[in-house]
């Protein structure tokens, strides 16, 4: 009867650990998406300096048709 004991108390410590780790892992994955997200280019300050230079471009490129597709682009993709 000692050794099932022992059994039953080693497997339910394994399983705790088990939980504890897998929470570990979880929360430092989420965080490192976050944080990896928060740095990419894909962030909006990313999409912000893209967008600025694409207005630059399109300015000194042909101002008066850029200013059509900007207008195009406002009435179709409103601002939130």
């Amino acid at each position: 009867m000692q050794i099932h004991g022992y059994l039953v108390e080693v497997v339910r410590q394994t399983f705790e650990n088990i939980q504890s780790e897998a929470l570990q892992l979880f929360l430092q994955v989420v965080l490192l998406a976050y944080f990896w997200y928060i740095g990419s280019p894909q962030s909006r300050e990313g999409q912000d300096r893209l967008e600025e230079k694409l207005d630059w471009l399109g300015k000194q490129i042909n101002p008066i048709a850029y200013q059509k597709l900007n207008e195009e682009l406002e009435k179709k993709y409103p601002k939130k």
